[in-house]
């Protein structure tokens, strides 16, 4: 049954055009775009000094 559902999905797939695509990312743009929600990406209070120092970055670690 849900094997059914994916196919059919997958099937019937059209991709956003471009405009459409333009309109959704005007309208995330706000909140997703400065990283409050994906601190694991925008912050260094996730990576580990090993990480940091690799990339030549500072290894003190945020607080």
């Amino acid at each position: 049954m849900v094997l059914d559902q994916n196919l059919k999905i997958v099937r019937e797939f059209k991709p956003m055009t471009e405009e459409e695509r333009g309109s959704v990312e005007a309208k995330t743009h706000t909140l997703a775009g400065d990283g409050r929600f994906e601190l694991f990406k925008s912050s260094k209070a996730f990576d580990s000094p090993v990480h940091r120092k690799q990339h030549g970055f500072d290894t003190q670690s945020a607080s």
